[in-house]
């Protein structure tokens, strides 16, 4: 099998007057807001300007409109596409002669570049890639060894960058801790379970607007970042096949969850096993991270207690909120070193993880096992 990149358009600086991105016409009255002075004399660019967060939209609507075209009217399956890339694959033996480039590119290739002649879109011969693996948004895709993964090079070039960022006690302007943030997002594609690490991150970034403004790097957020590094240093990213959804009804194991101000809890309906244990009255921390953290508990019992290991593995809580925690993998710092440990016991064990809800008059044996 080959996969390939159907990129039909570029976005480099010097072609920005011939490329599809700036041959969408704008509306008249944001034209006016694109009026250039040259030599005391007025021109207006009727086009999509490259640069702004309202072009970026524009644009996702039109390629939106061409790639359902493509799935829905020409039967081309599988079509995906970001931004300015699109991308499928196929067989490597189905080959069709395309006559305006005088060469043989896979069949639905070459029948997406025909719909593109069809409807009238600009493309270029050295755009259209096709190869295995290919690199898609600077990410190797791979469709024989089903795997996604970062080029060596970008690889090394990130763990460079955050180890030179991460240094406790130093102060970087707010437009760096962007870059960066944005750079380790693009390689959550290949690690999509190393997004907590970017929490401290997040709320040092919180509230702030000013490009140049100063932040200190303090040492919860060196201990995340390192923590993100350890971690792409030690994966060889996504295995598609053992990536799939899954729903309820597959999972190997199902537990439930419950905490109160006085206690924590959870057992296995299939083991017939509970758990509890009781909080002090003098903790600090809400109900909230007490409910995270019997999740934890119950993620911890499954991987070193169940045999064999739960590949998929269900968690039920009454609390809404774990399950928004664990399902965006997103919280504040105060809580996120339970979603830290949870994301190491999952990468190194290899388990996949639903957490679900459950409303409190239906979690009756956790309930009691929480409150004793």
């Amino acid at each position: 099998m080959s996969i390939r990149s159907l990129e039909m358009s570029s976005l480099s600086p010097s072609n920005l007057t011939s490329c599809t991105y700036r041959l969408l016409p704008v509306h008249p009255l944001w034209q006016i807001r694109q009026i250039v002075t040259i030599d005391g004399l007025c021109h207006v660019n009727h086009c999509n300007h490259f640069g702004n967060r309202a072009a970026g939209r524009v644009w996702g609507c039109f390629i939106g409109l061409v790639l359902w075209i493509a799935i829905f009217i020409k039967g081309l399956d599988d079509l995906l596409g970001y931004i300015d890339d699109d991308f499928s694959w196929e067989f490597e033996s189905n080959v069709l002669w395309y006559k305006p480039y005088h060469k043989y590119f896979p069949a639905k290739q070459c029948q997406f570049l025909k719909l593109w002649d069809e409807l009238g879109i600009p493309h270029k011969e050295k755009k259209q890639v096709f190869r295995s693996p290919l690199t898609i948004i600077g990410l190797d895709v791979d469709p024989n060894t089903m795997t996604i993964t970062m080029p060596l090079q970008a690889h090394d070039n990130l763990i460079l960058a955050i180890h030179t960022f991460a240094c406790e006690g130093r102060r970087h302007p707010l437009h760096k801790f962007q870059s960066l943030t944005g750079w380790i997002n693009w390689a959550l594609n290949a690690y999509p379970l190393l997004r907590p690490g970017l929490s401290v991150m997040y709320a040092k970034m919180s509230g702030k607007d000013k490009p140049h403004q100063p932040i200190w790097v303090s040492h919860s957020l060196v201990r995340e970042l390192i923590w993100i590094t350890d971690h792409i240093q030690q994966s060889n990213g996504v295995h598609i096949m053992e990536s799939l959804e899954w729903n309820i009804r597959d999972a190997n194991e199902v537990l439930f969850t419950d905490a109160c101000p006085s206690g924590l809890a959870f057992w296995s309906p299939c083991l017939l096993l509970g758990f509890q244990y009781s909080v002090s009255h003098i903790s600090n921390h809400n109900i909230f991270f007490f409910e995270a953290l019997a999740m934890l508990s119950a993620l911890d019992f499954a991987v070193h207690n169940i045999s064999p290991l739960p590949r998929c593995l269900t968690i039920f809580t009454n609390n809404t909120n774990s399950v928004d925690v664990f399902n965006s993998l997103h919280t504040k710092p105060p809580i996120n070193p339970i979603l830290l440990t949870a994301m190491d016991l999952l990468i190194t064990s290899n388990v996949s993880l639903h957490v679900c809800h459950i409303a409190s008059e239906n979690n009756i044996v956790t309930n009691a096992l929480s409150h004793f």
